[in-house]
């Protein structure tokens, strides 16, 4: 138990010394800040919402227990790359991302792509040829809340 208290502590203060050192040869490095990995970065986020709000319509449609938790790991993983691109546009000194993550930002785009995707199964099934799906088309999505 001691030793891995002592492990612990040395590792806590290990990250501690690298962190300060980075931060303080970080200051002068990333004086400037690159728009374009500012905007790349915010496009990763909303791609990471737009899949969060995707996941939460599939997870109120899913009838068993075993999909409805891939859906919500699905859900943790799509959180967690958020979060680190939020890191990373903090650590660029990019401006905030301009509004709170949700996962409801896009459900009424996402409710009319599952919509979408459903028919299209169905018509797959009466032999019908596959239709196109405008409605899944991910950078076309607009927010619900601005």
């Amino acid at each position: 138990m001691g030793n891995t208290r002592a492990f612990c502590t040395r590792t806590t203060l290990t990250l501690l010394v690298a962190l300060t050192v980075v931060s303080a040869t970080g200051a002068t490095a990333w004086a400037q800040v690159d728009a374009t990995a500012c905007s790349a970065l915010k496009t990763q986020i909303e791609r990471g919402e737009k899949s969060l709000s995707y996941d939460d319509v599939l997870v109120t449609m899913e009838d068993s227990a075993p999909r409805a938790t891939f859906r919500a790991i699905q859900m943790s993983n799509d959180l967690e790359i958020i979060r680190a691109n939020l890191a990373i546009l903090d650590a660029h000194r990019c401006p905030a991302y301009p509004h709170p993550i949700s996962t409801i930002r896009y459900n009424l785009a996402a409710i009319l792509c599952r919509t979408a995707e459903l028919k299209a199964a169905i018509a797959n099934t009466t032999g019908q040829p596959p239709v196109a799906m405008p409605e899944c088309n991910r950078d076309a999505w607009t927010p619900m809340i601005p």
